[in-house]
C-alpha cells in the first residue's frame, strides 16, 4: 500500500502541473524536489527508524502525510505548494521500507 502510495507521490505533478497554473520554471521546480528530499531523508529515516521503532515511525508520519496532502489541496501560493510536496514526499520516502518488515509477521 505505501509503494503504490510513494507512486502515487512521485506521479502527482505530472498530472498536477497543467492544471497548477505555474511558470516553466516553477513547474519544473515542483516535478524534482521530491528528488533532492528524497536522497537525503531516506538514508536518515532508515536510521531514525531504527532506533524508535518502526510502529511509531508510522504513527508519527502518517499526520505528516496527511498534512503535506492537505497543503499541496488548500495552497494558494508557489512556495506552499513546494512545503506540501516536501513533506508528501519525505514521509512517503521515510515509510517506504516500513510494510515489507510488517508483511513477515
Amino acid at each position: 500500500m505505501i509503494t503504490g502510495l510513494y507512486a502515487y507521490v512521485s506521479a502527482y505533478a505530472t498530472v498536477a502541473i497543467p492544471y497548477l497554473g505555474l511558470t516553466e520554471n516553477e513547474a519544473s521546480w515542483f516535478a524534482s524536489i521530491e528528488c533532492f528530499f528524497v536522497c537525503f531523508f531516506a538514508p536518515i529515516g532508515g536510521k531514525v527508524t531504527d532506533i524508535i521503532g518502526k510502529r511509531i515511525m508510522v504513527m508519527l508520519l502518517t499526520p505528516v502525510l496527511a498534512a503535506g496532502w492537505i497543503i499541496l489541496a488548500l495552497s494558494e501560493s508557489t512556495m506552499v505548494l513546494f512545503i506540501g510536496r516536501i513533506l508528501s514526499s519525505v514521509a512517503c520516502v521515510t515509510m517506504l521500507p516500513l510494510p515489507s518488515e510488517y508483511s513477515k509477521f
